[in-house]
């Protein structure tokens, strides 16, 4: 066999196999005897399972980089720019890249180097000198620029290691103003409309101690923090995945994949209340006019490290408030991608092709919708954001006929 690195993979203590790369690019994911004859094993993720709940096989291969479900552990876009840079790689080299945040990913999953042989990739293009002792304090994947820390009173600290906390800690966005009070703003409407959200609150930048010297933007203003769900105290580590990685894909608007697929996967997993927590956030994202719900802004978690339920909100906004954004649903939704095609009977359409019990689907629809009406004007002085992206939202309302369309429950 040509030279290889290895990396060992584990859900908390559960050895589940090893992630392998050879010196041509191939990376593959073989799982454990133990792990693959364990009938009560925890999951890695669904994307690995066929109908019968078993393994779909004992190694899984990539052809170049890394097996989706292990690619999308890592941050995008600028983020990871950043962070190769600071890991002196390529941000393609994904194995390398996985390998330096290998301490804090997202869920229970933990990476071990091995001893054996190890190679190193010829690179002419850059020659960035690693940020010797200075961990990589980013480890979350997604686009913004974000962290994990530990609250103390009204201040929250980065851990010095670069690695653990217990809360999810969002920069502003130079490119989107406002973004972190606009999200605020939405979760806080979500968690009065019966959404499950995990704790949020704004924090200026200037409460935040250890906070990188190199970034690539100087930030001010507010940012928001949220409790990690997938973080207990005791260092305790819950298990989750997007729905990227339980498609197995790399692009998160991979027009292969709708809501439909999305709720496919939770009436399967998770029954009926999920859905309908589902639906709310369909609901939401609708009205508030959130083109940005793709794939990897639903995710699962594993609260006993088995069994899949749909983990709380996080990633809403309202993508209406910014120009030059494609004003349309993130993913097709019944053959449309646009909001003002969304009414009544295309829930009913939505719960007929997923297979859903069409009274409570409606039913939550309508009692969704209701709440909307009453905890906006109720809550709108509180939003923290602009009075133009206020009145954009509420325009965007007024244009949706799921917004005022009344009909009978069934």
């Amino acid at each position: 066999m040509p030279p290889s690195r290895h990396l060992a993979v584990y859900l908390g203590e559960t050895f589940v196999g090893n992630l392998t790369q050879l010196i041509d690019g191939r990376t593959f994911l073989a799982f454990d005897e133990k792990y693959t004859a364990d009938t009560n094993r925890p999951t890695l993720s669904l994307s690995y399972k066929n109908v019968l709940n078993n393994l779909t096989s004992t190694a899984q291969g990539s052809s170049l980089g890394l097996p989706p479900f292990f690619s999308n552990l890592l941050p995008e876009g600028v983020l990871r720019k950043y962070l190769a840079k600071k890991a002196g790689i390529k941000e393609t080299q994904e194995y390398r890249l996985l390998t330096a945040l290998k301490d804090d990913l997202p869920g229970a999953v933990l990476l071990k180097t091995e001893d054996g042989t190890i190679f190193e990739e010829v690179n002419q293009e850059l020659n960035y000198a690693p940020a010797i002792d200075q961990p990589l304090r980013f480890s979350l994947a997604g686009i913004q620029l974000k962290f994990s820390g530990d609250l103390h009173n009204s201040r929250l600290v980065i851990p010095s290691s670069g690695a653990g906390g217990h809360w999810i800690v969002k920069l502003p966005f130079p490119g989107y103003p406002n973004v972190t009070g606009l999200e605020y703003s939405m979760l806080m409407l979500a968690s009065k409309i019966g959404i499950t959200v995990p704790e949020f609150r704004l924090l200026p930048t200037t409460h935040i101690e250890n906070l990188p010297r190199d970034l690539p933007e100087m930030f001010e203003g507010d940012c928001l923090i949220s409790q990690r769900f997938d973080r207990k105290s005791g260092g305790v580590r819950i298990h989750m995945e997007d729905f990227a990685q339980v498609f197995a894909i790399r692009d998160k608007y991979d027009p292969a994949y709708n809501y439909q697929s999305i709720a496919n996967v939770i009436w399967i997993e998770s029954g009926l209340g999920d859905i309908l927590e589902f639906i709310r956030r369909l609901v939401h994202m609708i009205i508030t006019g959130n083109g940005d719900m793709h794939v990897k802004n639903w995710s699962l978690i594993y609260p006993d490290g088995r069994q899949a339920k749909l983990a709380p909100a996080y990633d809403f906004i309202s993508t209406k408030v910014y120009s030059g954004i494609e004003s349309r649903l993130a993913l097709n939704m019944v053959g449309t991608r646009e909001f003002g095609d969304i009414n009544i009977d295309t829930f009913k359409r939505f719960a007929k092709i997923v297979k859903l019990p069409e009274r409570p689907v409606v039913n939550t629809v309508i009692e969704t919708v209701d709440a909307i009406k009453e905890w906006w004007p109720k809550l709108r002085q509180d939003f923290n954001i602009p009075e133009s992206f206020k009145r954009l939202i509420e325009e965007h309302m007024k244009s949706v006929p799921l917004f005022y369309e009344h009909s009978k429950q069934i």
